[in-house]
């Protein structure tokens, strides 16, 4: 089964530009949910982050990452097999 990525953002938000183009990068495709423009998204993120307000959040298969750090998702990408550098 494929690994799922999904970028819950804003379009004002530049961690969220940097996670995007960082991931956008290494070739690893995402979903991208603005969860300005839609409330069920933001529900979603809610939900799988534990509530958090902030964005980005990063969902990588299994993992949550609330806020954007190259090291840290770089760490996980390679763990999950997305990233091979």
């Amino acid at each position: 089964m494929a690994v799922r990525v999904k970028v819950f953002s804003t379009p004002t938000c530049p961690y969220c530009k940097q996670a995007k183009e960082f991931l956008a990068s290494k070739g690893v495709a995402f979903e991208d949910i603005d969860v300005m423009s839609n409330p069920q998204g933001l529900k979603e993120m809610r939900a799988v982050s534990g509530g958090a307000r902030t964005v980005p959040v990063i969902v990588i298969d299994d993992v949550v990452i609330i806020g954007y750090e190259e090291t840290d998702m770089a760490r996980i990408l390679r763990e999950k097999g997305l990233l091979n550098n």
